[in-house]
C-alpha cells in the first residue's frame, strides 16, 4: 500500500471507530452502500475493531460482577454460620 492509501485507511478506520461509539446508527447506515473503496475498507474495518474492544469491555465488566457477587455470597454465608 502507498502512504496515501494506507493515510486514507487509517483515517477511515479511526472516524469508524469514533462514528461506532457516538453515533451507531450514523455508521451502519453508512455502511450500508455497497461501496468497495479503501475508505470503506477502513471504514468497516474500523467498526469491527469497536465492536469488538467494545464486547471484551462488556465481558470484563460481567467478569467483575460475577467475582463480586461471588464474594458478596461467600461473606454472607460466612457470617450467617458464625450466628
Amino acid at each position: 500500500m502507498s502512504d496515501s492509501i494506507n493515510n486514507i485507511y487509517i483515517q477511515a478506520l479511526n472516524n469508524a471507530y469514533l462514528l461506532s461509539k457516538y453515533k451507531s446508527k450514523l455508521i451502519d447506515t453508512i455502511l450500508k452502500s455497497p461501496n468497495d473503496s479503501i475508505y470503506f475498507q477502513g471504514l468497516r474495518d474500523g467498526k469491527k475493531i469497536y465492536d469488538l474492544q467494545h464486547d471484551k469491555s462488556r465481558l470484563r465488566d460481567l467478569e467483575r460482577l460475577r467475582n463480586k457477587s461471588t464474594r458478596d455470597r461467600g461473606l454472607e454465608r460466612g457470617s450467617q454460620s458464625h450466628k
